[in-house]
C-alpha cells in the first residue's frame, strides 16, 4: 500500500473516532497483531485488505454502543417492572 493510501485511510479513521472505548491504541494494536500472525501465514495475504480493513474495521461502533445502550436501558426497565409486580404481588398475598 502506498503511503498515501495508507494516510487516507487513517486519517478517515481518526476523523470517525468518537468512542473513547475504541481509541487509535486500540486500532494499532488490532493492526499490528493481524500483521503478525499474517506473517506467520503461508497463504498469500493481501495487506493492502488486511491493514485496510484493521483500520476501518470500528467505523460506525458509536452509532451501535447507542443502539446497545438503549437496548440494555430497555431490558433494564422491562426486567426492573417484572420485579416490581412481582414484589407487589407477594405483597397483596400477604395482606390477604
Amino acid at each position: 500500500m502506498k503511503k498515501s493510501m495508507y494516510n487516507v485511510i487513517e486519517n478517515y479513521m481518526f476523523e470517525c473516532m468518537n468512542d473513547s472505548a475504541h481509541d487509535p491504541e486500540h486500532i494499532f494494536r488490532v493492526l499490528y497483531l493481524s500483521l503478525n500472525i499474517a506473517s506467520k501465514r503461508t497463504e498469500k495475504i493481501n495487506y493492502n485488505v488486511l491493514i485496510a480493513s484493521c483500520l476501518l474495521h470500528d467505523i460506525g461502533r458509536e452509532n451501535n454502543s447507542k443502539i446497545i445502550k438503549y437496548a440494555m436501558q430497555k431490558l433494564a426497565g422491562q426486567w426492573l417492572m417484572i420485579f416490581w409486580l412481582k414484589m407487589a404481588g407477594k405483597r397483596k398475598k400477604r395482606i390477604m
